[in-house]
């Protein structure tokens, strides 16, 4: 019960902070030279958003799986957590922004389709879920605005290592 949300939470929770380690030295270097949009919010929003959404994700997760078991719902759950946990590593320790872009829209179809699965078995876990797909749009939309204002300046570390 009680149990399975914690341990969600703190699953999403550990994987999230793994993720932190690539974006850590890349931020005040790298990120920082970007070029950004209007709304880009301040580097301090992302880690209170992200520990928010990590948290409610996690007791969705364990609510379905008090009701369900690892059945499909978890399974799809379980691929969406992974796609999540592989933007930042693609996004800011390889600086691929355009793929980064491709990965976070799959990514946000796999969210559409997890909260779908866990609003057909219970609202409250499914309704945990959107504020996610509402970050996740945003990010999106972010992440497009970063690859389209500096896709001719900065081409990533493997393209211009490559070409040094």
């Amino acid at each position: 019960m009680v149990i399975s949300e914690i341990v969600g939470a703190a699953i999403c929770l550990g994987g999230g902070m793994l993720g932190s380690l690539v974006n850590r030295s890349q931020i005040p270097t790298w990120y920082a030279k970007l070029k950004k949009p209007s709304f880009n919010p301040p580097n301090s929003v992302f880690p209170i958003a992200w520990t928010t959404l990590y948290i409610l994700m996690g007791i969705a997760a364990g609510i379905i799986y008090d009701k369900v078991g690892l059945t499909k719902p978890m399974w799809i759950f379980g691929l969406q957590l992974a796609l999540n946990w592989a933007w930042s590593p693609i996004f800011f320790g390889l600086h691929l922004l355009e793929i980064a872009l491709i990965e976070i829209l799959i990514l946000l179809g796999f969210i559409i389709y997890t909260t779908v699965l866990f609003f057909q078995i219970d609202t409250t876990a499914g309704a945990l879920m959107v504020p996610y797909i509402l970050w996740v749009s945003y990010a999106s939309l972010l992440n497009y605005s970063l690859w389209s204002l500096n896709k001719n300046n900065y081409h990533g570390n493997i393209r211009n290592s490559r070409s040094s």
